[in-house]
């Protein structure tokens, strides 16, 4: 895979990226599109000025929020003149710091560097990480056969029609805050009992006023809260504007960065939007590489793993690059399956854990945890 060369400022190294005209062979991780609203305003300011195309966009982005952080916001603003207030430079300077942290720190300690450090296969392949890579690889492989998602595993790689994909969204869509178990079940239940398993899902959702929808709270039963309930309503309508009611459409002949913006901006959610593409890409429906979704279980485990205790969802992206920088996703299905069977929140089995070898909270708290399974 070809990198970046180490750019002697911020300007070089965007006209490579533009010169390239794909971020895709220069990086290996995942383009994020940026979700929080300072970061997002502030980019789109950039980009605009600069007469970014899409892929320069989520490359830079992606430098933003996970190699450096906001520090390479930092940058950005001492190239471009955009301003940031004191505290925003300070918060910048404290994120990075924590991120920096978290593998060993020393990575960025000139302007340069921060610009595009890349997580190479070399640092990740050193001692303990390459171990906690093996193992999570080696129970991805051992678990990959499994039913993971519906609509679309079924298929084992044939190109998925356009009721499996509204379905597969829909779940996707209702499981937030929810059991994935039921997220799924409640999306097949409104799909195929309540209206009847339509060829245009959107359509018949939106169809129904959103007063109605929203007194059909208790009815439909979806969601454990009203904004869950509403949020399929609203990003129905969306993928039914601009996506002529299918899904597909969304992932159809773009990279897994583009469909990600996509999802992001229908306001599927960043978490949610990588669990997509990644499902899509565990099914063969696209190809690429992704960043593992940093839920409860992923978060609780992997930082268990590393630091004893769990993660912030940006340190778990970061993480789980230095661990699998050609494809972090890779890791999400083992450590949500631990998170899920073994690496409770509470009462933790560590004695049946596959990876409590390399499990920092193992070898401080793991001798008492579930002692009488052994």
């Amino acid at each position: 895979m070809r990198h970046l060369p180490e750019p002697q400022n911020l300007r070089e190294a965007v006209k490579e990226v533009i010169r390239s005209n794909s971020a895709d062979r220069y990086h290996p991780g995942r383009f994020i599109q940026a979700t929080e609203a300072g970061e997002a305003k502030d980019l789109k300011r950039i980009c605009e000025h600069m007469i970014l195309n899409p892929d320069t966009l989520t490359w830079l982005v992606d430098a933003l929020r996970t190699h450096g952080s906001l520090l390479f916001l930092e940058d950005l603003v001492a190239e471009y003149g955009y301003g940031l207030s004191p505290a925003a430079i300070e918060e910048a300077q404290r994120r990075a710091r924590a991120l920096d942290e978290l593998v060993g720190g020393g990575r960025w300690k000139s302007k340069a560097a921060r610009v595009v450090p890349q997580a190479t296969p070399q640092q990740a392949a050193d001692g303990r990480l390459r171990r906690i890579a093996e193992q999570l690889l080696k129970l991805r492989g051992e678990r990959g056969g499994e039913f993971f998602w519906p609509w679309l595993e079924e298929l084992e790689g044939r190109s998925v029609d356009k009721k499996r994909a509204n379905k597969f969204l829909l779940g996707c869509i209702l499981d937030w805050q929810i059991h994935a178990d039921r997220a799924w079940e409640n999306a097949r239940r409104l799909a195929e009992d309540v209206l009847g398993d339509p060829e245009d899902l959107w359509g018949a959702i939106a169809a129904i006023p959103l007063a109605q929808w929203m007194e059909r709270f208790n009815q439909y039963s979806l969601h454990r809260f009203q904004k869950g309930h509403e949020r399929v309503w609203t990003i129905g309508r969306r993928v039914r504007s601009q996506y002529r009611g299918d899904a597909r459409n969304i992932w159809k002949d773009v990279p897994p960065s583009e469909a990600l913006s996509r999802l992001e901006d229908l306001g599927v959610g960043e978490q949610i939007s990588r669990m997509v593409v990644g499902a899509l890409m565990d099914t063969g429906q696209i190809e690429g590489i992704g960043d593992v979704k940093p839920d409860r279980h992923v978060c609780r485990v992997l930082g268990r793993i590393l630091e004893g205790s769990p993660l912030q969802p940006d340190q778990v992206v970061y993480a789980s690059r230095q661990l699998s920088p050609e494809n972090p996703w890779l890791l999400d299905r083992p450590l949500y399956l631990i998170g899920k069977e073994f690496c409770f929140a509470q009462d933790p089995n560590c004695p049946a854990c596959p990876i409590r070898a390399e499990c920092k909270y193992y070898a401080s708290k793991g001798d008492q945890a579930r002692s009488y399974w052994r």
